[in-house]
């Protein structure tokens, strides 16, 4: 009986090793169809232009003391452009398979289904969004840093579980944070959830955790004052030529309407320009507000519903000098920026109030957090005159936000279902989004 007990442990464990190798293939297969119409534009044209004018040495120099300061993303992209740019995209499309096994592990979703729900999570982000700066210099500040954010997270996870550190969490946390903290949006969004993470503890009456994790808020903030500090950002923050080529009136905005507009750029992009991740949080808030008979959990859906139905250009405007990116019409033009006002503050606080009623615990806090982390990123680019220059890929961390959240939700949908076959149908749901976006 023993015998055929461990033989049945053991074919199981092969099953699942093999179907994860499955699924990654898929998954892998898709992203690299992904990248099939993908070429060499933007920035990644102009920098392949000097390969041969400047060695990767001189470049990578360069960065420290004269660009922007980027030595980890852009030293990547330096390196990537000067090899071939099939290859590069063999490198990328594997970076993704990281993501989801990060997000998996972070998650503790490890069942092949689970998985599964998280790649067709990913497969619902809009890749385009990728192209203004060049494939390879977006990935390498926005894919890629993100990857390091999540790789500075593994620590942080073991701490809020009350886990032990070992010392390979330790090593991949710190060389994590160094990516993360080589870009303002994630290593912000890192230092705020590692905050998050030393309150959580010292609540807990956890002193270890909550001495573990302000140690590791204290390194994350070095290593972005590493970034931050370095002569080449240096010389872009006391820099006007950026806002000379595209945002001259970014001189005259105060603080508080830098802050406005960077709320109004992100409200207008995320809810009035059909983004299909932050329709999906709506329907599985719904969803699971009807099973659980938690009712105002509707009006998210209800009020997305409402943007889908209206005539959108009446209430946010592509304007000049935005490079393609929507935003809301001025308070001088009262009525449609009342309409676009109140329309955001019910989706914000109907979404908050779902959480908080739909969740519970640590996984309240976490889900949260996202939010905050999701929305500061992208609201702090009214700080930068590239605020509309930088296009839709500064939503980069906030989408991935929604993934996480989008998983969480689908969690608890699958907790309450208590079958197989229908955890595999709330994992595929999503795929119906990706047919008709």
């Amino acid at each position: 009986m023993q015998i055929k007990a461990l033989r049945g442990n053991s074919h199981g464990k092969s099953m699942t090793i093999w179907g994860n190798v499955l699924l990654y293939v898929v998954f892998y297969v898709c992203i690299l169809l992904v990248h099939r119409r993908w070429g060499i534009i933007s920035d990644d044209e102009l920098r392949l232009s000097h390969v041969d004018d400047i060695s990767f040495g001189e470049a990578f120099l360069d960065l420290w003391f004269n660009q922007y300061g980027k030595m980890i993303s852009d030293g990547l992209a330096l390196f990537f452009i000067r090899i071939p740019f099939t290859l590069w995209k063999v490198i990328d499309s594997f970076v993704y398979c990281i993501i989801v096994e990060l997000i998996s592990y972070l998650s503790g979703r490890r069942r092949i289904v689970d998985k599964a729900a998280i790649c067709v999570l990913v497969l619902l982000f809009p890749f385009r969004w990728l192209d203004s700066a060049g494939f390879i210099s977006t990935s390498t500040n926005y894919i890629y840093t993100f990857l390091g954010f999540l790789m500075a997270c593994i620590p942080l996870q073991r701490i809020m579980s009350g886990n032990n550190l070992r010392v390979r969490d330790i090593v991949i946390g710190l060389i994590g944070g160094l990516a993360a903290c080589n870009q303002e949006q994630s290593g912000v969004s890192l230092i705020f959830f590692s905050v998050v993470v030393a309150v959580v503890s010292f609540v807990d009456k956890n002193k270890k955790g909550t001495v573990s994790a302000g140690v590791f808020t204290a390194a994350y903030i070095a290593e972005f004052l590493l970034f931050f500090l370095n002569p080449g950002h240096m010389n872009r923050l006391h820099s006007t030529a950026e806002m000379d080529k595209y945002l001259p009136e970014y001189a005259d905005w105060s603080l508080p309407y830098k802050i406005f507009r960077g709320t109004t750029a992100t409200y207008a992009n995320l809810l009035f320009n059909r983004c299909t991740l932050f329709m999906l949080v709506c329907v599985l808030v719904c969803v699971l507000g009807i099973v659980r008979k938690k009712y105002i959990c509707v009006v998210p859906a209800i009020t997305a519903l409402f943007i889908d139905a209206i005539d959108v250009v009446e209430f946010v405007g592509y304007f000049d000098g935005h490079f393609g990116t929507p935003d809301a019409f001025l308070p001088a033009t009262r009525p449609r920026f009342i309409v676009f006002a109140v329309t955001c503050l019910i989706m914000t606080v109907s979404l908050l109030i779902s959480f908080w009623q739909l969740l519970e615990g640590k996984i309240r806090i976490f889900v949260l957090a996202l939010t905050c982390m999701g929305m500061g990123s992208r609201i702090m680019m009214g700080l930068s005159a590239t605020i509309y220059a930088s296009n839709y890929r500064t939503f980069t961390f906030l989408l991935f936000c929604m993934i996480m959240i989008c998983l969480v939700l689908m969690k608890e949908i699958m907790s309450l279902l208590k079958d197989d076959r229908m955890d595999w149908l709330v994992a595929l749901l999503p795929a119906a989004m990706v047919l008709v976006r």
